[in-house]
């Protein structure tokens, strides 16, 4: 990110920052964060996110779209532009000079705009296209608006020899990645409502699924989404809830029992009571008719 940042605020003739890497290795985040902090400085122009089904058709009409929300002054050029054919056609020729470097030539935009481009790689419709009009006409946009690009090496090669385009490989650090895959880990299989790790991944199995990543966030992504999401997820939810359950039954039982106990001392006392009072009253009935014997023997 220093790395970034320093590039983002320099004078570096170079006009996109190109970061190359194998799949999971976070590029996208870095992307993403790249993208916060410019927002943060409102300096983020735009933010565009390639997908196997997204092609470059609405790429430039997206960037003017964000940029006239940064800047007004831009915005007020493009209202006069009146010709609504813009919206719609697929020239990617066209848009990019009647939405950008037209435009561009009658403003005076100041401080650095960040366009940051995520997942080139998976733009599969065009791309070779989309670099060309953008290697076409990057010296036509202003030096302060520049381009954060990741993408996997292999599909972006071309880009990689443009003059304006500054490449770095991102490697992944095997310590500090084991550290944030765990923390990674951690925070998405840990129940939102109860706050804790779910029921049976102790740190031995956390620890084995950073193992098994080897590095990949993205690996380590699909696995808490397979927890989180299966039936694995709704029967550890149920498993936890349901121990939480018997525990309370248990205490609740517990307490019911000591009461019953504390009941059958009361009963067994009483019951005792009652043995004794028969006892007194047989007595009794024994001492009268001893009385009644003796009366009779005086008569």
């Amino acid at each position: 990110m220093d790395n970034i940042r320093s590039w983002i605020n320099g004078t570096d003739d170079s006009q996109a920052f190109l970061l190359l890497g194998q799949a999971g290795v976070g590029k996208s985040a870095i992307a993403h964060r790249v993208a916060q902090e410019a927002k943060q400085a409102r300096r983020l122009g735009a933010f565009f996110c390639f997908s196997a089904d997204t092609g470059p058709e609405n790429f430039f009409r997206t960037i003017a779209r964000r940029l006239a929300d940064l800047e007004p002054a831009y915005a007020s050029v493009l209202m006069a532009n009146t010709d609504s054919s813009l919206k719609t056609t697929p020239s990617l020729t066209r848009q990019v000079e009647e939405l950008l470097t037209r435009p561009f030539q009658t403003l005076a935009i100041l401080g650095a705009i960040i366009i940051v481009v995520d997942a080139l790689d998976e733009c599969t419709i065009n791309r070779d296209e989309l670099i060309h009009c953008l290697h076409e006409n990057i010296h036509l946009f202003p030096k302060n608006i520049r381009f954060f690009i990741t993408s996997r090496p292999s599909e972006a090669t071309n880009l990689a020899r443009c003059p304006w385009v500054q490449t770095h490989y991102l490697k992944v650090d095997s310590t500090s990645a084991s550290s944030d895959l765990y923390t990674f880990v951690k925070v998405q299989l840990t129940d939102p409502i109860e706050k804790q790790v779910l029921l049976g991944f102790d740190d031995s199995k956390l620890n084995d699924i950073v193992t098994s990543s080897q590095g990949l966030f993205q690996y380590a992504a699909v696995v808490c989404i397979t927890v989180t999401t299966g039936q694995n997820y709704q029967y550890c939810k149920f498993f936890s809830r349901f121990e939480g359950i018997c525990r309370n039954l248990q205490e609740s039982e517990g307490i019911r029992g000591n009461q019953r106990e504390s009941a059958g001392i009361r009963g067994n006392q009483r019951e005792s009571e009652g043995i004794s009072g028969n006892q007194k009253e047989l007595a009794g009935i024994g001492r009268n008719q001893q009385e009644q014997t003796g009366m009779k023997r005086n008569a």
